[in-house]
């Protein structure tokens, strides 16, 4: 596309004949500073007419000029080239082709020269403009404005007049899949190096800047959003206090007026909560943390800080502990209380640390047997605090033929009374003499051989501490026997 030029009264004749085929032309000495003197993609319109008739003439572009020569192309609009002799006029008349290069007002608001209905293929869109271009650089700037027939599903290319380039992104950025739609009119800017892809957004790459912050009178509608907006306040229950959501850098936040309301809740990521948190239904823990729990209580801060750990694992729900000093990380080895989810038995003390229950003064009820059971070493299954009634343990033992000790004990935790009471159930009687001894606290208190059933019992004063009585049983039949130790504390 070239720029016509204009001279006012530019009026002369030719200097010297020319041929019908000469791209040059001499006009009479000194005239020619009367004319345009065209640069790059610029002319003007020159036209010969002859001094025997006015009726011979042909128009020509003048593409260059230096002093009185012009360099001209020969037979436009329609005419055809001819001889011409000196004398005959050359004037930049204006004509048919000039007025029509002008713009008129229909075409500006049409803005024809540059909007085409592309023609071309998907990713390969094509458009024809009138004028032609003469040169990719000579649209450095222009907008061109296209109807597009085909969605693009990558890195596409446009073609004005077929002078063809990449589409980008404004500022180069790639073009994405989708981002050129069938039917939509895109303007396109030749920026150099490609046609960049305006009035899309997907594009790819970073928008910046600032962007305008319209506002909605109270109710009014905003139907060119592409979305529908939250009601802000008003309904039932509600003020109208402005509502505010955002990004801390670690979760989504409520703020109502000038107040904080924390975290959301339901967001699927950790929460830590700074302030109490009511919930008004259910909380429903379906998943685990990285490490393994479902609820974690954290007391203690720093090294000290500690977890107490809820997790199900199918099999039993357990109350357990984190290590000190990571509360998020790993559980410990102890297990205070579990319960088995089918059968709903209850562990506790899993790990041997010991249980207290109750404290000084209270009472503890047990509905249904007591069995106790992996006694110490020393016989001492269960261990007593102070009491004030008495308190008794009793072993069994069997054999044949043979002689057997059965021993019990605990510790007493005050002076009183130790009573203890042995006894053999003998299938005949033996021949042996002295065949039941029964010791307290390591003193013989009573011996028989007597009968086929025996009952040895004695007393012993005691302190508190350590607590035990001795049956001794050798018979030449089969036997069962047992030993009972009562403690009966002095009043």
């Amino acid at each position: 596309m070239s720029l016509l030029l204009f001279s006012n009264r530019a009026i002369t004749t030719i200097a010297g004949a020319i041929s019908s085929g000469a791209t040059s032309v001499n006009l009479a000495a000194g005239t020619g500073s009367m004319f345009p003197n065209p640069g790059t993609g610029q002319y003007f319109v020159l036209t010969f007419v002859s001094q025997s008739s006015a009726t011979i003439y042909e128009i020509v572009n003048v593409t260059a000029r230096t002093g009185d020569t012009l360099t001209i192309v020969r037979g436009q609009e329609g005419t055809s080239p001819l001889a011409w002799n000196a004398g005959d006029t050359a004037a930049n008349y204006w004509t048919a082709a000039s007025a029509n290069a002008m713009v008129q007002v229909a075409q500006l608001q049409q803005q024809a020269g540059n909007y085409a209905a592309d023609t071309g293929a998907v990713n390969a869109y094509a458009v024809t403009l009138a004028p032609v271009p003469a040169s990719l650089a000579s649209i450095v700037g222009s907008p061109i404005r296209v109807k597009i027939a085909n969605t693009n599903t990558g890195s596409s290319t446009l073609s004005v007049n077929g002078l063809t380039a990449l589409i980008s992104g404004p500022g180069g950025t790639t073009l994405n899949s989708g981002t050129l739609l069938a039917g939509q009119v895109v303007t396109f800017v030749y920026d150099g190096t490609s046609f960049e892809c305006h009035d899309v957004l997907a594009v790819g790459g970073t928008l910046s800047g600032t962007l305008p912050n319209p506002s909605l009178a109270a109710g009014a509608a905003a139907t060119n959003l592409g979305f529908t907006p939250v009601q802000q306040g008003g309904g039932a229950s509600q003020g109208g206090t402005k509502l505010y959501l955002g990004y801390d850098g670690t979760a989504v936040r409520v703020q109502a007026g000038g107040t904080d309301l924390g975290e959301i809740a339901t967001l699927p990521v950790a929460q830590t909560w700074t302030a109490t948190q009511t919930l008004n239904a259910g909380a429903v823990v379906a998943g685990l943390d990285a490490n393994g729990a479902a609820v974690r209580v954290i007391g203690g801060s720093g090294v000290n800080a500690v977890a107490g750990i809820f997790r199900n694992d199918g099999v039993n729900f357990y109350t357990m502990l984190s290590a000190v000093g990571t509360p998020l990380g790993a559980w410990n080895s102890l297990r205070p209380i579990s319960i088995n989810v089918t059968t709903g038995a209850v562990m506790i003390d899993g790990t041997g640390a010991g249980v207290t229950i109750g404290t000084s003064g209270s009472t503890t009820t047990v509905l249904g047997a007591l069995a106790v059971q992996n006694a110490a070493a020393s016989n001492q299954a269960v261990a007593l605090g102070q009491i004030s009634a008495p308190m008794h343990a009793t072993a069994y033992g069997v054999g044949t033929n043979t002689t057997v000790t059965v021993n019990v004990s605990f510790t007493v935790p005050s002076a009183g009374i130790l009573f203890a009471v042995g006894s053999i159930n003998k299938a005949s009687q033996g021949a042996s003499s002295n065949n039941t001894s029964l010791s307290i606290n390591g003193t013989a208190v009573d011996s028989d051989n007597t009968e086929l059933s025996i009952t040895n019992m004695g007393a012993v004063a005691c302190s508190a501490g350590p607590a035990s009585a001795s049956y001794t049983v050798a018979a030449v039949t089969s036997f069962t026997t047992r030993v009972m130790l009562i403690f009966i504390p002095n009043v």
